[in-house]
């Protein structure tokens, strides 16, 4: 569809879905109103909802030194004006196809850099993504002196749903705890996939008080609703296990991410010990 739209209509914010593929920019008024055009033209290329926008510019006639200008402002074409329908049409249609080449390309950039940093099942975040992040929870506690936590949580006898009943079920498991985990924590939380049946979870600006009541509030709540695992089966009752690791904050100078991931990961280790279902924390955050 093909619609004439004022500047500000062109600027006003814009929702993915309803973004220009081309606008036509008519600065062919003369060479006196050509600065208004230039500040159109840089303003729609850095804004985020018309970056991707292509820009072909009308030029006034007898002006070629104005094209240079506008092509190094963002403008992706210029033309003077007074083309005929059929230059048009074919500039348009280039222009066009070319806008379609470069979203596939950066469609298929975003889509590998997804893939190599989350879990293709759940969503979540994976390793790779997890423990950069959480380099940079351990940083930012330093600059502010504020603790943090980190939470280990891995699903008890995940490997008897398997074997009972199928792989597909315990997909399904792994599906609606990831949701849960992350319908139940913080904005601030980040929730990561780390292994088969282990998550992991990074808590900026948490008291052993506060990761001590989330964690437990997480293993009551996976408790109270039984999992769907298909119309073959009626649904299961899962249970967790959480180890945790706070940071504390005289030693938040010395803290590294590798001490925080053995102390989860040991406390893990205590909660299974005790007959899994259990919330422990790490010595070394007592």
């Amino acid at each position: 569809a093909i619609k004439a739209i004022g500047i500000e209509d062109a600027l006003a914010p814009a929702k993915p879905a309803s973004a220009h593929d081309l606008l036509i920019i008519d600065a062919s008024a003369g060479v006196a109103a050509a600065p208004a055009m230039f500040g159109l033209v840089s303003d729609l290329r850095s804004r985020a909802g018309t970056r991707f926008t292509t820009q072909l510019v009308l030029m006034p006639p007898k002006a070629p030194e104005l094209a240079a200008l506008f092509l190094d402002l963002g403008a992706d074409d210029v033309v003077a004006r007074g083309p005929s329908a059929a230059e048009m049409t074919l500039r348009i249609k280039a222009l066009l196809r070319r806008k379609q080449q470069q979203d596939a390309l950066r469609a298929t950039v975003r889509d590998g850099l997804n893939a190599a940093l989350t879990d293709p099942l759940t969503g979540l975040y994976n390793r790779r993504y997890f423990e950069p992040h959480l380099a940079k929870v351990t940083e930012q506690a330093r600059k502010t002196g504020r603790g943090f936590a980190v939470m280990m949580i891995d699903i008890d006898h995940f490997k008897q749903i398997n074997d009972r009943y199928g792989h597909a079920a315990g997909d399904k498991v792994l599906i609606a705890l990831s949701d849960r985990l992350c319908e139940n924590l913080r904005a601030i939380d980040t929730v990561a996939r780390v292994g088969g049946e282990e998550f992991m979870v990074a808590m900026p600006r948490t008291s052993v008080r506060q990761v001590k009541l989330a964690a437990d509030r997480l293993r009551r709540m996976i408790n109270h609703a039984k999992f769907d695992i298909g119309s073959d089966y009626a649904p299961i009752s899962v249970t967790i296990s959480v180890g945790v690791a706070v940071s504390e904050k005289k030693g938040l100078r010395t803290c590294s991410v590798q001490d925080m991931c053995k102390t989860a990961d040991q406390a893990l280790y205590a909660a299974k010990s005790a007959g899994r279902n259990q919330v422990a924390i790490g010595q070394s955050a007592a």
